[in-house]
């Protein structure tokens, strides 16, 4: 709103020198114009024209800040020494955006009809004015030639990042295409490497039922090959679960599992391996559901207790504890093995990563079954991480999002 003036006469007539259109002036003519303007507070947040207001007087800010826009985008931010909305001195036409006030603002404002009573009898002034206008009308004439320009230059980029869109695209769905091939490959070369693997097994077997037939060093041979026919097959297994993972999304059926008896059965199949290197498991059952898919946990466990054997030596325990934290469930694998040095750490989880310790008794590791439990982990939203000391064993955590039990 308007007020009395506490800005001095020569207070207005300083700011007025300061701003174009009136720089040509003399002194008197912006003594003139300095008793017809009047200062005005706004507040922030205030409005001081809308788009679309007719027009019918400058502004000039003193101190403050406004913001210039329409009602998606903001042109302009002024401060103090700024002018705005000066075309409605000498045009009637509507405001062609709306100015909000940023901050508390004290402003100086000159109406139409004043100005032109004060110009009537001076021409050269006129003049000079249309002169700066014209001016300013130019300069934003260049400004929205080079914006033109820039427009097209964006379209033509936006253009050119839409026919690369559409190339990966076209890329992605080759690879994708390429992946389906090579799984089909993957399956069928392990399958068809399955069946005579089958058979040599089944002669194994069978040598191994007349070992009191044989020779000592007959007897050491067939133990030989029956551990290599071993280390082949679970090879080829790897190499299937590694093919499995890019299409188990699809195959996933996730709902709420009894730890306990997914334990108890991987536990169960890792008992002669246990009697054989006397490593004993201690497991304390637990009534405790994960939201998750059965096969998923089971090769995941699988895969944990198996490094654990592994790389445990003979008459050692491995210890299976699980708690609930943070409505998870979390299942800790520790072993009383060689552990974990701080660099091969940074490995675990990395497909084909072979760590610096080695299987105790020359068991086979092809560095896919960490990578394989992460990915399962992940796939059903848990977590898996490690804490190790080399000389102190190594513990591996599942957490898993708990599940209610079910109702019989």
């Amino acid at each position: 709103m308007e007020t009395s003036s506490d800005f001095t006469l020569n207070d207005k007539i300083s700011l007025l020198k300061k701003i174009n259109l009136f720089s040509g002036m003399n002194d008197a003519l912006l003594k003139e114009i300095a008793f017809r303007v009047y200062e005005v507070y706004y507040e922030k947040d205030d409005i001081v024209f809308k788009k679309g207001d007719q027009g019918n007087r400058m502004f000039m800010i003193v101190t403050g800040k406004v913001r210039v826009h329409d009602e998606f985008h903001t042109f302009s931010i002024f401060e103090t020494g700024r002018i705005f909305g000066e075309y409605a001195i000498i045009d009637t036409g509507e405001r062609s955006a709306t100015v909000t006030v940023i901050e508390n603002t004290h402003l100086l404002t000159l109406h139409r009809k004043d100005f032109l009573e004060i110009i009537a009898d001076n021409h050269e002034v006129t003049l000079g004015i249309l002169k700066i206008l014209t001016g300013q009308i130019r300069e934003k004439d260049i400004l929205e030639t080079k914006l033109a320009l820039r427009n097209k230059e964006i379209i033509k980029q936006k253009q050119e990042i839409e026919c690369q869109k559409q190339e990966i695209e076209k890329s992605n769905e080759r690879l994708k295409i390429l992946n389906q091939e090579k799984n089909q490959i993957i399956s069928i070369v392990a399958h068809d490497l399955r069946n005579p693997l089958t058979s040599a097994q089944s002669i194994s077997y069978m040598l191994a039922q007349e070992l009191e037939d044989l020779t000592e060093d007959q007897t050491e041979a067939c133990k030989l090959i029956t551990r290599s026919l071993k280390r082949m097959d679970e090879m080829i297994t790897r190499i299937l679960d590694v093919n499995k993972l890019e299409r188990q999304h699809e195959l996933m059926d996730r709902r709420p599992i009894s730890l306990q008896s997914t334990l108890q059965q991987v536990i169960y199949g890792f008992e002669e391996i246990s009697s054989r290197k006397k490593i004993e498991i201690k497991f304390e059952p637990v009534s405790l559901y994960v939201h998750g898919d059965e096969d998923l946990m089971m090769h995941v466990f699988e895969n944990l207790l198996s490094n654990s054997f592994k790389f445990s030596p003979r008459e050692k325990r491995i210890f299976i504890n699980t708690f609930e934290e943070d409505n998870k469930v979390i299942s800790e694998i520790k072993d009383e093995g060689p552990g974990i040095t701080v660099e091969d750490q940074k490995k675990l989880f990395r497909k084909f990563q072979k760590l610096s310790a080695k299987p105790t008794e020359g068991e086979t590791s092809m560095g896919l079954g960490l990578s394989i439990v992460k990915k399962y982990v992940n796939m059903m939203n848990g977590e898996v991480w490690c804490k190790s000391e080399p000389g102190k064993g190594a513990s591996f955590f599942i957490a898993l999002p708990k599940a209610e039990i079910p109702d019989c």
